[in-house]
This record gives structure tokens, sequence and C-alpha cells, in this order.
């Protein structure tokens, strides 16, 4: 008795600090594969999450966008689109921002993105319209989540900054888009815990609608 008793309290402390430790959230796309990684104690847990998984398109080079990939109005329609969808899920998005605020911090955030729509006019405007988007996306999430100062080193002169690490790279004469982006998140999962429920209670709920 006295052993499963021990056993039994071991099991709990280890629950314990699993879920109240902080935890290192490592997030890294790129080649459209998106990889994931959990570090916590002396645990490492790695997630490769790719929707194409044939050896073949690791050792093709990166294409460019077709034609009719890329313009103005396609990235305004994405934009129109992902505020649709945040309005259609805007009282998830509020509970989250509410329960975790200052509860997650970002850190070592690099995002890389090459960019043409053929024309170099409309090249120009798309890419101050990415600018612009990434800082007020920074400034709205700046007011939950904390953003670790951050040292960056360009033209052999380093500063600090808690803004990501952003460079937009312009092809003024091809149709194009390819992104890259990783960087460090930092939380405890006892906080997580009830956004993840909050969630499956939603997709619960459409799956009964449907």
């Amino acid at each position: 008795m006295i052993y499963f008793l021990i056993v039994l309290l071991v099991l709990i402390l280890i629950l314990f600090l699993v879920l109240y430790l902080k935890t290192k959230i490592i997030l890294r796309y790129e080649d459209k594969k998106f990889q994931i990684s959990f570090k916590i104690l002396f645990l490492r847990l790695k997630f490769n999450l790719n929707r194409n998984k044939g050896k073949e398109r690791e050792k093709q080079p990166k294409q460019r966008a077709s034609n009719e990939e890329i313009s103005n109005d396609k990235i305004g329609k994405k934009l129109s689109d992902f505020r649709e969808k945040y309005e259609k899920y805007k009282d998830f998005v509020e509970f989250t921002l509410s329960h975790l605020r200052y509860k997650i911090g970002f850190e070592k955030w690099k995002i890389r993105i090459e960019l043409g729509t053929g024309d170099a006019a409309s090249t120009g405007i798309a890419q101050g319209m990415i600018w612009a988007t990434a800082g007020t996306v920074h400034g709205f999430l700046a007011q939950y989540f904390d953003f670790k100062e951050t040292k960056i080193y360009k033209n052999r002169q380093k500063y600090t900054t808690t803004f990501p690490e952003i460079d937009i790279i312009p092809h003024y004469n091809e149709r194009c888009f390819d992104i890259e982006a990783g960087g460090i998140i930092y939380t405890r999962l006892v906080h997580i815990i009830p956004v993840i429920i909050r969630l499956l209670k939603i997709v619960k709920k459409k799956k009964t609608v449907v």
C-alpha cells in the first residue's frame, strides 16, 4: 500500500510540474512545412505537421507562383476573408485574449516574406500593406501578451526591440509569394487548458448543428 501511495504522489508531483512550470513552444514554418516542439524540464516533444510528406518535394527548389496567383485584389480578398473569420469566432478570440492576458510570452520571432505581383507599383503597394498589417497586429497583440526584447544585428549595428524581425523581399518583375517564420512562445499548460476546452465545445457545437 505504501508503494502505491509513493507512486501516486510522484505522479501527482510530475503532473503538477508539467502543468505549472513554464513551457517553451518552438514553432517553425519553412518550405510549406510546419514544425512544433514542446520543451519542459527534461522532456522535449517534436512534431512535423506537413500536408505533403513526399520526399520529392524536399528535393525540389521553391516554386514561384503562377501568373494568376498573386495580385493586390487577391491579397485584399484574403484580408477580407480573415476579417470574416474573425467575426465568426469573435467570442472565442475575445475569451482567449482575456484569459491568456500577459500569460504568454513571445521571443526571437523572425518572419521572411518574398512577394511579387508582376508589377512594380502594385508590388510596392502590397509590401506597404504587409508592413502596415504587421504593425497593427503587433500593436494589438502587445496589449495582451508579453513580447520579450530581442537583440537584432543589422548593418553592423545592434538594436533591441520587441517587434519581430521581419524581412520583406520584393520581386518587382515576377509573381511569387513565399513565407518563412519561426519563434518561441512561453506559457504554462495550466493556462491553455481552459482555452482548449472552450475550443472543443465550439467544435462539438458546430458538428451538432451540421
